[in-house]
């Protein structure tokens, strides 16, 4: 460009404008797509090339300065006539960037280079130059402004931190994100470089992390992206170790194969770690609390029929950890038939209606011996409330279950020893006060038959009011016997000996009791009859301590699937909240219930304030 200026400068040597049609002029014109201007100072006349007329948009154009002037942008000409003022006082050549406003309204920005001509006395002639359209490239520098703007605004509004490397892992330039989770001021590590940052870091394990391996300096060497990386960072103003997860991508200029630079990406984990840690913790401590409570947690997936056990849970059923996980049906093959049969039942109720549900099943052991299992379970819903699954509990509960069965055993026993005991009283009063009784009462009438007519008058009011001693006693002795153990039950049936024992307790306490059962009530054998038995014995004893009742109702049902014995009475009842039964009641309470459960029973009870109270006993079928 400068050759240009000084051919122009030889030619315009003469008081005549440059020749605008030199070929050399319009080759390098042509090659550079630039323009030529000529000024003459002395006649203020503008010459122009063809390039400069097309580049400022004029197809007509007067020659006078001030026509060039009025093209120049109103912001920019002030500057523009200070720079060729200072380069005419300078006598040196300029340079100079300025916008003009072509007459289609287009705004241009130009490159002006200028070369001011004096003559032998110092006196500027003229001024010649080129001028060049450089919209282009001011477009984009203004476009790269606006971007390594918006990349500043992204990088410093990021939470995670960047840092930026060169081809040695120098490294160039850093985000505040980064500052604060290294801990690190800006000047401290800009021209540093990995190895010697890194020096504190280290694995997840707590082993030192080299520097050489670091993310970034792996995607150097290798050009390939690093992703994923957890590292340990000292933070110095934290005093403590920042966990983060670093990506590392090597940066490539057009037509290179080695990176050139490294951008190195990472978020600060360290909640996330310290997190997991607590959950870890967490985990570990419910894994020691399910082995030592005996106790394992499930879930199933209805629609992929996937079943997750806790490690508990592998154990309790004598299975590996590390055996795959069972479907649900699957899981049933640990229990026994019937108890496969009772959760089937309770696991279909919970899928359909949501209800949760408890349940004892007796699970299958190895070496043939008994173990129980308590299971809970619960629906799980999804956002829209529908049940896509099951939760729950398994606990090993064969200790309290063979405590369980050892006191029913024993309460057996004891129950088995009482009616034995009774019986035995009663063949006793029967054998032998009975007995005795009747001999006494024989001879009272042959004492009376042999009385003299005058011992008579003085001991016949004697002897009668011994007969009729004899026979309340005798009376009392077979209700006695009847209580201790009625003869009515084993030779008519539980009808037949409740009708009796309403009767005798009605006369004694002036309740009335209904006794209502259908006609033709089947006999239920020995020992449910004698069940029934006691326990309306116990309950009526209830209501007349504790119920202030005047009627009883005693009702026997029974169809093909259970028999049922509902005891009502219209007494004042229970308040909501208070115990069952008053005080001092509670060993009837107890008896009734182990009278049931001996018998595979089921036994409820129910009161309300002012509506009495209702005992309910009910056996299945085949119990």
């Amino acid at each position: 460009m400068t050759e240009i200026i000084t051919d122009i400068a030889k030619d315009n040597g003469s008081t005549k404008s440059p020749a605008m049609s030199d070929w050399r002029l319009r080759a390098a014109l042509n090659a550079s797509r630039m323009g030529l201007w000529d000024w003459d100072l002395q006649s203020n006349i503008v010459t122009w090339s063809a390039e400069t007329y097309e580049i400022v948009g004029l197809e007509g154009f007067d020659g006078s300065f001030e026509a060039f002037a009025r093209l120049l942008h109103p912001d920019d000409v002030a500057h523009a006539m200070e720079v060729v003022d200072s380069a005419l006082k300078q006598k040196c050549d300029y340079t100079d960037e300025f916008r003009i406003l072509r007459p289609d309204g287009e705004e241009r920005w130009l490159f002006n280079l200028g070369r001011p001509i004096f003559d032998e006395n110092g006196v500027p002639l003229r001024l010649s130059g080129t001028v060049q359209d450089i919209t282009k490239r001011k477009l984009a520098e203004e476009a790269l402004r606006e971007s390594e703007a918006r990349y500043r605004l992204i990088t410093s509004s990021m939470s995670q931190g960047v840092i930026y490397q060169n081809a040695d892992g120098t490294i160039l330039a850093m985000n505040s994100a980064a500052e604060r989770i290294l801990g690190k001021p800006h000047e401290s590590i800009i021209g540093s470089d990995s190895v010697r940052e890194e020096k504190h870091s280290i694995r997840e394990d707590g082993s030192p992390f080299p520097g050489v391996e670091h993310p970034a300096l792996v995607a150097l060497r290798t050009g390939l992206a690093v992703r994923g990386v957890i590292m340990g960072v000292w933070n110095p103003q934290r005093d403590a170790y920042r966990w983060i997860n670093v990506d590392a991508i090597p940066i490539f200029r057009p037509a290179e194969t080695s990176p050139a630079e490294v951008c190195a990406v990472f978020a600060d984990i360290t909640q996330r770690k310290q997190a997991e840690a607590a959950l870890l913790q967490s985990e570990k401590a419910l894994k020691e609390a399910q082995r030592v409570a005996h106790i394992g947690n499930w879930r199933w997936d209805v629609n992929s029929d996937e079943v997750w056990w806790s490690e508990e849970l592998y154990r309790l059923f004598e299975k590996s950890p590390d055996s795959p996980s069972p479907s649900f049906k699957d899981a049933y093959k640990n229990y026994t038939p019937d108890s496969v049969a009772r959760l089937t039942t309770v696991v279909q109720k919970a899928w359909q209606t949501g209800e949760p549900y408890v349940i004892d099943l007796e699970r299958r052991a190895s070496a043939g011996s008994r173990r129980w299992v308590q299971c809970r379970g619960e629906a799980v819903r999804n956002a829209g409330g529908l049940i896509v699954g099951l939760r729950g509990t398994a606990q090993d509960i064969t200790g309290p279950k063979e405590a369980e069965e050892s006191t029913k055993n024993y309460a057996k026993r004891l129950i088995t020893l009482e009616e034995d005991l009774r019986k035995g009283i009663a063949t006793e009063l029967h054998d032998d006060v009975g007995q005795e009784l009747t001999a006494l009462s024989l001879n009272l009438a042959f004492i009376a038959i042999r009385l003299g007519k005058e011992s008579e008058v003085n001991l016949r009011p004697v002897l009668e009011e011994a007969r009729t001693l004899a026979k309340a006693i005798n009376s009392t002795v077979r209700n006695l016997m009847n209580a201790l153990r009625p003869t009515q039950l084993d030779e008519y049936g539980l009808v037949s000996a409740l009708r009796t024992y309403a009767e005798q307790y009605a006369q004694r306490t002036g309740i009335a009791v209904a006794i209502q059962a259908a006609t033709g009530f089947p006999r239920l054998g020995s020992a449910k009859e004698l069940a029934f038995f006691r326990i309306t014995q116990e309950a009526l004893n209830n209501v007349a301590k504790h119920a202030e009742a005047t009627t009883v109702t005693v009702a026997l049902d029974s169809d093909t699937a259970s028999t049922r014995l509902t005891i009502t009475d219209d007494g004042k009842g229970l308040s909501p909240g208070a115990t069952l039964l008053p005080p001092g009641s509670g060993y009837g309470l107890t008896i009734m219930r182990e009278r049931t459960e001996l018998v595979g029973g089921k036994f409820t009870m129910s009161s309300a304030p002012g509506s009495g109270t209702s005992v309910i006993v009910e056996l299945g079928e085949g119990e």
